[in-house]
């Protein structure tokens, strides 16, 4: 046994490993990260992609002011088909900045 329980961070990228194990990233490779891309077209709601694990569950969460404490999911749930996930904020609060990140549910 090796007698780790996943709170360390062996490749140094700020990710703990057991999350990295349960996010289906590699938790001995520092550029192997979870990690969203905002696409925002010039007219339609901005989409969020990010690299994904098939079969596995995952929320995107936003909040308007970088500086609040507290995160809105969008709705809906997003079931990895591929290895990218998408979603699409269609909320429409019209806000000029929002600010996104995507959380591993299951």
């Amino acid at each position: 046994a090796l007698g780790r329980d996943g709170s360390g961070d062996a490749d140094g990228d700020g990710a703990p490993d057991g999350d990295e194990f349960r996010a289906g990233t590699s938790p001995i490779n520092g550029l192997s990260v979870l990690k969203a891309v905002i696409v925002a077209p010039t007219a339609g709601d901005p989409q969020i992609l990010w690299s994904a694990v098939p079969g596995r569950t995952y929320r995107v969460q936003f909040k308007d002011d970088v500086t609040s404490p507290t995160w809105e999911n969008l709705p809906g749930d997003v079931t990895a088909g591929s290895s990218t996930g998408m979603a699409i904020d269609d909320t429409g609060t019209g806000t000029e900045d929002r600010f996104y990140r995507v959380l591993l549910v299951d």
